[in-house]
């Protein structure tokens, strides 16, 4: 922090301002009547000296706007020291650039995306409070994120939402109108891409307001096309039309088809391709974009990538119009590109909308389809899943009398154990075996273990389902795993191991 606070019984001083205006009331009067007895030259370095502090303090803080915010938020996957040199280069801006500045972001990993999330704006919303933050005096914030693209996108979706709030700093909004924010809202990344440490700053204000209009110019490699996935791929369409967002940021030499094929596949239900998709999360329509990477960094360099966000939102909202006859009809994102982009994303998407994460751990499981056309029952692995106390708390509901309740936990317990299936079904090396009640057993290959391990924790918070899992070479050792997984504190997946 670069302001100092010293809390008294009453009264809370900021030891800089207090410095400030203390050199100027002894300037002005105090100095001079205590001084006028000990000759002109004590008077001149006496009022030299408390000069020179004012006026240190004043250019420190008159180049300095608005209030840092670094925000962090670890993955479960991530090491603990992660990148240092980022973190210290943020610290070192912000002290540099901004009138006050603090950290935000929980280290609770294995919490859900958007509890942490969540978390992270109660801290900024009461950070900013007791920093004196008001409408009308200094209103800038800025966001540095060292973040995953799945909360990077929840945290621009929050902020938005809070915009639309009157909480104390912020003014009461209506849906659609964002050119009456009186904030001013700014995010940079963290980024190592070309070799050091650098932020890419995007103002939000002016992505929110270039959206209703066509730019003059666009990167020369930005290019979209429009997708019916239904009829590409001959699936059923889902129960909720629904379009997905395919954005790509390619480096010069990729595969341009890649992502959007492997996405477009994805969305459709016919095959996850990395991504961890759900039923929820199936589309009808895609509209795909892809731009240079170098291209967007300039763009950002420039401090022109707002047009390019801005047309990029402009655009799903025409082809939501055109297909669902609404603009702001909820989409799903499908994301290769720096995460300030899946921020702004989130802020300016639709309500309702959701960025599916990619996995590369479930990218590199790989089934053998001719192996298992040859030897459909083979498997290395047998996991069995089972939800945790579903009975038990059906039976609390039927003793206390409360049917109701009773049968709609029961239909709630159903359908999330069909989402689980339905999702962990899709990761490849994983056959379903059996299920029934709360419990599914499942083959699985070696190689799969990891991205089985993973896509069953997310969909674990996702839906909110606390169920165990235990997995072994045979049924009685995945059978002895699930009991040390109920018995270690339940929601837990453990492999099985001789003692």
């Amino acid at each position: 922090m670069t302001r100092k606070r010293v809390q008294m019984k009453y009264w809370t001083v900021d030891t800089r301002e207090f410095f400030f205006w203390f050199s100027c009331a002894f300037f002005a009067g105090a100095g001079p009547n205590l001084a006028g007895d000990a000759g002109w030259v004590y008077l001149l370095a006496l009022t030299f000296t408390t000069g020179l502090i004012a006026l240190i303090i004043w250019k420190k803080t008159k180049r300095k706007e608005g209030i840092g915010v670094f925000v962090h938020f670890p993955d479960e996957l991530d090491t603990e020291k992660g990148n240092e040199s980022l973190r210290k280069y943020a610290a070192n801006k912000m002290s540099r650039l901004h009138r006050d500045w603090f950290r935000s972001g929980p280290d609770q990993r294995e919490k859900p995306a958007d509890e942490r999330v969540d978390w992270t704006i109660k801290t900024i919303e009461h950070r900013l409070i007791d920093a004196g933050f008001e409408i009308g005096q200094d209103p800038s914030l800025f966001l540095y994120l060292y973040s995953h693209h799945e909360e990077a996108f929840i945290l621009g979706q929050r902020l938005s939402q809070a915009w639309r709030k009157a909480k104390g700093f912020l003014p009461p909004l209506d849906a659609e109108d964002y050119n009456r924010l009186v904030i001013d809202f700014r995010a940079c990344v963290l980024s190592s891409y070309r070799g050091k440490d650098a932020d890419y700053e995007i103002d939000l204000r002016k992505v929110l307001e270039q959206k209703s209009s066509t730019p003059e110019t666009s990167p020369k490699s930005f290019k979209f096309a429009r997708f019916s996935l239904s009829a590409d791929f001959n699936t059923p369409p889902p129960d909720i039309q629904r379009l997905a967002v395919v954005i790509d940021a390619f480096n010069d030499g990729e595969n341009s088809d890649a992502v959007w094929s492997s996405a477009r596949e994805a969305a459709a239900g016919k095959k996850a391709n990395g991504y961890l998709i759900t039923p929820d999360d199936y589309c009808e329509n895609a509209l795909c974009f892809r731009i240079s990477v170098n291209e967007l960094i300039d763009e950002f360099a420039k401090k022109k990538a707002e047009s390019t966000i801005g047309e990029i939102i402009r655009l799903v909202e025409e082809e939501n119009g055109k297909l669902y006859g609404r603009k702001r009809a909820p989409v799903r994102l499908f994301i290769k590109a720096p995460a300030i982009i899946a921020f702004a994303a989130g802020a300016a998407l639709p309500p309702g909308s959701r960025l599916v994460p990619f996995s590369a751990t479930l990218a590199k499981a790989v089934y053998c389809e001719n192996d298992e056309i040859n030897h459909p029952n083979r498997h290395d692995l047998i996991a069995i899943v089972d939800g945790d106390d579903v009975g038990t708390q059906t039976e609390r509901n039927l003793l206390s009398k409360k049917l109701t309740e009773a049968i709609k936990y029961s239909r709630q317990a159903d359908e999330s154990i069909k989402y689980l299936i339905e999702g962990i079904s899709k990761v490849p090396g994983v056959r379903l075996l059996s299920t029934g009640g709360d419990s599914a057993i499942f083959g699985l290959r070696k190689n799969s273990t990891s991205a089985f391990e993973e896509t069953l924790d997310k969909i674990r918070k996702r839906s909110n389902f606390r169920v165990s899992c235990g997995y072994g070479p045979d049924s009685r050792s995945a059978l002895l795993a699930l009991r040390m997984a109920k018995t270690s504190g339940k929601n837990k997946t453990i492999p099985y191991h001789e003692d």
